[in-house]
């Protein structure tokens, strides 16, 4: 054996020998125990060598057999491989496989295995102080667990994935937890913390100038104002993905965002503006072959046009929603567009398909073990048995789809059947069980619509939305006679939102009030018609019975109540829709298209034969109950389309019009008008009236979507406010000098408000109120005068009259019209004068230097605008040069 040299003292005073043997023993040993770790480590390596280049080949024979697909085949051979790296204690390895193995097992759809090696690899990881890895870990376990609902165990994962994330100062992996925090606190109704969470992330990938994750976070602040039912603030988040998902140039998501923007205008009954993103998202998902989100923008468009009563279409987008949903295999989309056609075939009056449709809807969503579409199946299916006469099973699956509701906690799917339910129950004589269930929907359709801004336009087609349960109690209450409760509940279901808009400007108790706008009582309208001299008729629309009912309230005698039956000659197109072509083409008939030239002074046959249907209707029934006129206003309160009637030129049985016997106004409810009665002005605060006349437009005008706005010059107009300045005591506006600056400096301290000039019908700068006045451009601005500007402002005003064209149109609702006139009321005006039509500007002149002759005679503007039409005839006697303008509000 050789010794090692160091061993060697070399130089050294030599020991004795005993001494130097002793020592040479001594370091041979240590020698020889030196050696058998060098060789037994020599053995070692070479067996860990040959251990981890097994451990590699099997590793890599796995990974071969995932890149082909079979995932149970790999998982043999990393478990061997595992087994050998960890005889090896190689952590790094151990780690890494521990990985694939749970991606496998994953795949394999084996959660349990997956949860057990992320976490094996989670505590790797750790052990390595590999913190990326830790994260990727920590987010995996937290969405696999976030999958199986298992919510405390999903949060904490994420909650260790944020605190890591914070430790270390990484962003991404920061707004990645919060958001999964956001949906485990969303999926268990916790919207506030879901918020909170959301509101961190969108700071803080705003901060880091991160647009992906910016845009889906908003994405998600839009699901969750809409699992909210807060539809106006879900389509302002999905607004501003929208704008982001544009930058980013993500077609599938600016796909998706579209698809939700439809869906929230649909829920707030915007069926128009729901229909333009249905429409892009169909296009774009078609560009990017997306068959499912094509199928969901196929039964999107099915549904809007379906409440359009635009049937037919409906089917036909309902039809290859389907086509595609059986295609793909996606039993869930086939469920609702069978549903769908289930519905749209009952309004068809297909009831055979129908009712095949509606149990193929019931089977799959029972199939797929779906108990919200199974609800929503049942209602649905009930309401078809509602139409089909078959009381006692509507009845049933009501009650089935309510219960379904109530332990869902879906207030929407409560509200339809209670509605529902309420209906059959009232057609099954059941009068007092349909009362208290139609109350409850009642009640709850107010709950839901607080989530909306009073003063904002989506309280209105909210409203739209949930008038059901107030029409179908109207006719409950009536079977029993009850008649004056029914004109209540007439009275609550329309121009809510518009009482809570008259409450900024309007000093009236019951405008400012939220209570008191829904507890109007019947005694409230008796004594209004004391206080204006008045007779009152209110008429209700009940599309679900085929009626029109109507009041006739006097301070004379006791209220009448007609009943009146509507025959529809097409049982496809539904009573409101027929009713509002009726009026449409009355309307059409009578409009020049633009302020202008006056008709022929001969009779116009093809007018009056439009007219004659609706004088039929609405008076043939309701003037024998009329007290005699002895100089009584005669005040209409209409109803959807029939808030665009010309009152004023209805025929009555001896040929005479409605104008000859009566002074006519009108308004969209009885609290508006006990409102607009009340409201005191304050003459101490006013300037001189303003009036304005033919304002100059020296550029061409241009909508929002690029549009031309043609425009003609108004000579007459410029004539008319000469001559109504001059009965006014004032100086007009006339071409330039009528800017919108001027006009709107004079306008709040005015207490007479006269503008001639020319008025837009459309929302053309999508401000969503439709409707604008032309004045003169200035440097600033184009001199357009939106109705949404209009309502913003504080007026004074006694009275306005718009003498344009169609400024008394708008978007008709259940709240009235929406357009100028409510914008004007709205922003404190006591009454408008508006016009119906295009009105020709020879007569409108003179009719209105009359209207204001009589004003100051009279001081009744109900009975100067009835003298001036008469007038008006004499010298241009068709309807269209008269009878275009209406009062509403205040006739003091």
């Amino acid at each position: 054996m050789v010794f090692p040299i160091s061993l060697i003292q070399i130089g050294s005073r030599p020991k004795p020998r005993c001494v130097r043997r002793r020592t040479i023993l001594r370091w041979s040993m240590r020698t020889v125990l030196v050696f058998l770790v060098v060789y037994n480590c020599t053995i070692a390596n070479s067996f860990a060598t040959e251990n981890e280049t097994r451990a590699d080949r099997l590793f890599q024979l796995g990974i071969t057999e995932i890149q082909a697909g079979r995932f149970e085949q790999a998982l043999p051979y990393w478990l061997e491989a595992l087994n050998l790296y960890e005889t090896d204690r190689n952590l790094i390895q151990q780690a890494r496989l521990s990985r694939n193995l749970a991606t496998a097992y994953q795949k394999l759809n084996r959660p349990t295995e997956a949860e057990q090696y992320y976490a094996r690899a989670l505590d790797l990881y750790q052990t390595l102080q590999q913190l990326p890895d830790q994260a990727d870990m920590l987010e995996k376990l937290g969405y696999l667990n976030l999958k199986k609902q298992n919510w405390a165990q999903s949060e904490k994962y994420y909650q260790a994935l944020a605190n890591l994330a914070r430790t270390h100062r990484q962003a991404e992996g920061l707004i990645l937890a919060l958001g999964n925090l956001a949906e485990i606190r969303l999926q268990q109704n916790d919207f506030s913390e879901a918020e909170k969470y959301l509101e961190e992330a969108l700071r803080l990938s705003r901060a880091t100038n991160d647009g992906h994750r910016e845009a889906l976070t908003l994405n998600k602040l839009g699901n969750l104002a809409e699992r909210q039912e807060n539809y106006l603030q879900a389509i302002r988040y999905f607004k501003q993905t929208l704008l982001i998902t544009g930058e980013l140039r993500r077609k599938d998501l600016a796909a998706d965002i579209n698809r939700k923007l439809g869906v929230n205008y649909y829920l707030l009954g915007d069926y128009a503006a729901a229909i333009e993103h249905f429409q892009i998202s169909l296009q774009q998902m078609t560009q990017i072959n997306d068959l499912k989100g094509q199928s969901a923008a196929l039964k999107g468009l099915g549904g809007a046009y379906y409440l359009l009563h635009a049937y037919s279409k409906a089917r036909d987008y309902y039809q290859r929603a389907l086509n595609i949903a059986r295609r793909i295999g996606d039993l869930g989309s086939e469920a609702q567009a069978t549903g769908n056609l289930a519905l749209v075939s009952a309004q068809l009056g297909d009831t055979d398909n129908a009712v095949a449709w509606h149990r193929q809807e019931l089977e799959l969503f029972r199939k797929l073990n779906d108990r919200l579409g199974e609800a929503r199946a049942l209602a649905n299916f009930g309401a078809n048995r509602i139409m089909s006469g078959d009381y006692p099973t509507a009845i049933e699956m009501l009650k089935q789809s309510i219960a379904l509701g109530e332990q869902l906690d879906d207030q929407r799917i409560i509200f339809y059947g209670q509605t529902h339910l309420g209906w059959a129950l009232f057609l099954n004589k059941d009068l007092a069980q349909a009362e208290a269930l139609l109350m409850k929907a009642i009640q709850l359709g107010k709950a839901l619509r607080t989530k909306v801004s009073d003063f904002d336009r989506y309280y209105i087609t909210l409203f739209d939305v949930q008038i059901t349960p107030y029409r179908v109690l109207q006719a409950v209450l009536a079977a029993q006679g009850r008649i004056e409760e029914a004109l209540e509940i007439a009275e609550q279901g329309r121009a809510q939102a518009f009482i809570r808009l008259l409450g900024r400007n309007h000093h009236e108790p019951a405008a400012s009030n939220n209570t008191q706008a829904s507890i109007f009582k019947f005694k409230q309208a008796q004594q209004l018609a004391r206080q204006r001299h008045a007779i009152i008729v209110v008429y209700s629309i009940l599309p679900e019975f085929s009626k029109l009912y109507a009041w006739i309230i006097s301070a004379e005698q006791k209220p009448v109540f007609v009943d009146i039956a509507i025959s529809v000659p097409d049982s496809g197109v539904a009573i409101d829709a027929f009713l509002q072509k009726q009026v449409k083409d009355a309307l059409h008939q009578l409009s020049t298209g633009v302020r202008g030239v006056a008709r022929a002074t001969a009779q116009d046959t093809q007018t009056e034969s439009a007219l004659s249907g609706l004088s039929r209707l609405l008076l043939e029934k309701v003037t024998p109950a009329l007290p005699a006129p002895n100089g009584q206003e005669l005040i209409f309160i209409p109803q959807g389309p029939l808030l665009m009637l010309p009152f004023a030129a209805l025929q009555l049985e001896d040929g005479s019009r409605l104008v000859d016997k009566f002074p006519i106004s009108v308004a969209p409810s009885l609290q508006v008008l006990t409102t607009l009665h009340h409201t005191r002005r304050k003459p101490e605060h006013r300037l001189a009236p303003l009036v304005v006349g033919n304002p100059m437009q020296s550029e061409a005008l241009f909508t929002a979507d690029g549009r031309r706005i043609e425009l003609s010059n108004l000579p007459g107009a410029q004539a008319e406010a000469k001559a109504v300045a001059k009965l006014l005591q004032t100086a007009p506006l006339l071409g330039a000098q009528a800017n919108k600056e001027t006009v709107l400096r004079r306008m709040p301290g005015a207490g007479i408000i006269h503008l001639a000039t020319h008025g837009l019908l459309e929302d053309y700068f999508a401000q969503g109120v439709p409707g604008a006045l032309v004045l003169a451009p200035s440097a600033t601005d184009s001199g357009l005068l939106l109705a949404a500007e209009i309502e913003r402002l504080t007026l004074n005003s006694d009275l306005v009259v718009l003498s344009a064209c169609d400024t008394g149109s708008g978007r008709i609702t259940g709240d009235g019209v929406v357009g100028l006139s409510r914008s004007f009321l709205g922003a404190g005006a006591a009454s408008v004068i508006v016009s119906l039509w295009s009105v020709p500007d020879m007569p409108t002149e003179f009719l209105m230097k009359s209207f204001y002759q009589q004003l100051i005679s009279t001081g009744n503007k109900a009975e100067a605008l009835q003298q001036a039409m008469l007038a008006t005839r004499e010298r241009f006697p068709a309807p269209v040069n008269w009878a275009g303008f209406i009062l509403i509000g205040s006739a003091q």
